[in-house]
């Protein structure tokens, strides 16, 4: 019979085991980052270091086993996310206590070879060294096969508070003028403050030295986009040629990075469901940042534009104005969430905080280019297919777009 002695030495080596996993995962991705590893290598070090949690009965009792054994739960179910929150997937599950029905956990489950992984790692690693900003934490780390499919497993702690998504939901819950929507409207300015706050402290965490724009970069946008527009005047909307002009947009960006024009490190897929706040700590958090080592290069020198980061947080502030749900008979049904007023106003807050810890706003030529480059990737997707209330939502984005290159034309 085991004694109390023996099961804690045991329980204090799996923990033992699972930190030094941790550090060896958060040194390897460092390493694959920096082109001192191959993604091949990285993988096969790992896989040769690291625990394997396959469990002979299949899939469910694989994941359980590696729960159990790496952070010591019982009384936990887990079930694939289901609607966005940031962590969704098809291959991201809720790790949820039985009693309290609280999500306890994330569970991603990575194919070795899927692209994403090491950036994921390296992402969330340098996160939680910006100051202000909070992110989630590596709990536990193994490795399985399922079916023929070899995987790394990735236990994620949540973030404290909600994300803006939320709280942008919550605001329309309540009539307009009422008590509730007020207070509901405060919180989210706040939140959102809190997010400029945190996305300005990420984009100068190691700042490279600002250049202004050169004449002949701003000549370059500017003939981008009368180009634009010279197309919208000349073409129904089935015939402009979007592939060209996307492509021209995006030398124009690459040669804005190019001249080191307000450079830094930018998560680079910011919005509304990636970002968090807790209103009780006052703790501002981003998820999903395996995008991140793009802003920086082999020698760890910045290259991101914080620009980007900024307008794309701003826009999704915009576009999340209203919501799509598909009613009882299927049809769409479509809800104002924020007045056209308050969404300015929550803008402002969010400059406000950006401001404050010395973000750097966009020009007025940045945030015309900017808008142009979100304008036709939304009219790029005219011929997708997708399925309700989506496709609605698709159609409206893209008459927004096209609504914002004809005002261009007045």
């Amino acid at each position: 019979m085991q004694t109390t002695r023996t099961v804690a030495i045991q329980t204090r080596n799996v923990q033992e085991k699972a930190h030094l996993d941790r550090k060896s995962l958060k040194e390897v991705s460092q390493k694959v980052q920096h082109g001192v590893l191959t993604m091949g290598d990285a993988n096969t070090f790992l896989i040769e270091l690291v625990a394997d949690y396959t469990h002979p009965d299949g899939k469910r009792q694989t994941l359980n086993q590696f729960i159990e054994k790496t952070v010591g739960i019982v009384d936990f179910s887990i079930e694939k996310v289901n609607k966005e929150i940031g962590w969704s997937g098809n291959k991201i599950y809720w790790v949820r206590s039985n009693s309290s029905n609280e999500i306890l956990l994330f569970l991603k489950t990575f194919q070795k070879d899927e692209k994403k992984f090491f950036p994921e790692m390296f992402g969330l690693s340098f996160l939680r060294k910006v100051p202000s900003v909070s992110a989630p934490k590596v709990k536990a780390f193994g490795q399985c096969h399922i079916g023929d499919q070899q995987y790394f497993l990735v236990l994620e702690t949540k973030v404290p508070g909600q994300s803006i998504q939320s709280y942008y939901n919550d605001v329309s819950k309540y009539l307009e003028g009422s008590f509730e929507r007020k207070e509901c409207f405060l919180k989210l300015c706040q939140a959102v403050q809190a997010c400029g706050e945190g996305l300005s402290c990420l984009h100068s965490h190691r700042k490279g030295e600002k250049q202004p724009l050169s004449l002949h970069l701003k000549d370059m946008m500017n003939e981008t986009l009368n180009k634009a527009i010279s197309e919208l005047q000349l073409n129904p909307q089935e015939g402009i040629e979007i592939q060209k002009l996307q492509k021209h947009v995006e030398c124009v960006i690459q040669r804005m990075e190019s001249e080191n024009h307000q450079t830094g490190v930018t998560h680079d897929d910011v919005k509304l469901v990636h970002t968090f706040y807790d209103e009780f700590s006052h703790k501002f958090s981003l998820i999903g940042p395996h995008s991140l080592v793009y802003s920086l290069d082999k020698e760890n020198l910045v290259q991101g534009m914080p620009v980007k980061d900024y307008y794309q947080f701003v826009i999704s502030l915009i576009l999340n104005r209203f919501g799509y749900c598909l009613d009882t008979d299927k049809s769409v049904q479509k809800q104002e969430l924020l007045t056209e007023d308050e969404v300015q106003k929550v803008i402002e807050f969010f400059k406000l905080g950006y401001e404050k810890t010395g973000g750097i706003l966009p020009t007025p030529i940045e945030e015309d280019f900017l808008l142009l480059r979100h304008d036709l990737f939304f009219v790029s997707n005219m011929r997708r297919v997708l399925p309700e209330p989506d496709m609605t939502r698709l159609k409206d984005l893209i008459s927004i777009s096209l609504n914002n290159l004809k005002a261009r034309c007045l």
